[in-house]
Order: C-alpha cells, then structure tokens, then sequence
C-alpha cells in the first residue's frame, strides 16, 4: 500500500516495531503512559491511545493492541502504536510547525513525502478550497491560521499535525502542505512521521464531498 492508503503498510519496519516491543516490556505502564500523554487502562496494565477520531488500548507488557470494544486493532495501528509508545519521551509540544524537510532526516524524504501528501491533496481538490475545509473538519481537523485555509489535528496526545491549503490564481497553482508540530520526532521516528502525514492526507481525501 502506499502511504497515502487508509492503513498504510508499516511491514518493512518490523525490525523496529519488534524492538519497540522489547523496549516496552522493561519499561512500567504509569511512565508510558506519562511520557506519551495518555491515560493507564482501568486496570493499570495498559494504556489508551486516541488515534486521530478513534482510541485503542495497549496492554503492557504484552504489547496488544484493541480498540475499545475489545476487538484486535489493525496491523499499521498496532505497530504505529508501538513505535509510537516506544519513543516517547514526554517533550513539550504545541511550540510552532515544521515542513517535513526542517525535521531531523526529513530532508532525505521530502520530495517523496510531498507527492503522497500535499500533492495528493491538491490533485483531490484543485482550487475548491472550501470542499478541502469541509472535508479537513469530518476527519477531525480544528481551524488553524496557516494556508489560506489550514486545520491541525491531534493524530495522537502529542503528535501534531496540520495542513496548510492555498487556493490558485491566474499566476499561481493550488498549494498545499502537511506541517508537523516541531516536537513531532520526539514521538516518532521521521520515515514513521512521513507514513502519518500521507495517511492523514488520505484520512482528509477520504472525506471528499
């Protein structure tokens, strides 16, 4: 699948989502839950995840993912989640937004990302700017003063994300861009973050009218 799907194959990470799985075993729910911003189970042996609009729990030290009515979480959530939980480290977030590039190593994976995210948007919507903001806020966008028009959405308790939308003109073509909260890679690893930014691009194309 491409990253831009609606579950995008997270498979040639596997080395990684695995040690991510060891990392979790050694560490106590309470700080997981701490450094990643989300709350402890009832029980206290996992922790709750929102994911963009819906949530899912992880048990730990077992590391299984379920969404709340106790079914089996799909395969990209599930290792989205561990890579995620693994390398939180409770930075601040909520300082200002970075273009893909401007992240550690996003350099390597902008052109790529570009073409899966904001590219993907504009080609889905041209210049109907308002049929991009209707279909930013069903996927759980809030107004943000970026773009012409821009949303941010919170795609876990401390991943930030927004898209910044320009409509085009006689001179200029439709724009759009996906942003990351400058803490992002805190949370994420950048190749993990370049997945995210073309799924939610997806999550918004999804939505179209």
């Amino acid at each position: 699948m491409t990253p831009a799907s609606d579950r995008p194959d997270l498979q040639p990470l596997e080395p990684a989502v695995e040690r991510a799985r060891r990392e979790l075993a050694e560490v106590e729910p309470v700080q997981v839950a701490r450094r990643a911003g989300c709350d402890l189970t009832a029980d206290g042996a996992g922790v709750v995840v929102p994911l963009l609009s819906a949530a899912y729990t992880m048990t730990l030290p077992g590391a299984q993912a379920f969404d709340l009515q106790g079914k089996s979480a799909p395969r990209f959530v599930s290792d989205l989640l561990l890579l995620h939980l693994a390398r939180a480290d409770g930075t601040a977030v909520g300082r200002g937004w970075k273009a893909f590039r401007e992240l550690p190593d996003g350099i390597f994976y902008h052109q790529a990302f570009r073409s899966y995210s904001g590219q993907a948007l504009v080609r889905a919507f041209g210049n109907d700017i308002e049929g991009f903001a209707r279909a930013a806020e069903a996927a759980g966008g809030e107004p943000e003063s970026i773009g012409e028009r821009g949303f941010r959405f919170q795609v876990l308790p401390r991943v930030l994300l927004a898209v910044a939308y320009w409509a085009g003109d006689d001179e200029l073509p439709p724009n759009a861009e996906v942003l990351f909260d400058e803490a992002a890679h805190h949370y994420l690893p950048p190749d993990v973050l370049a997945i995210v930014g073309g799924w939610l691009a997806g999550q918004i194309i999804k939505r179209k009218g």
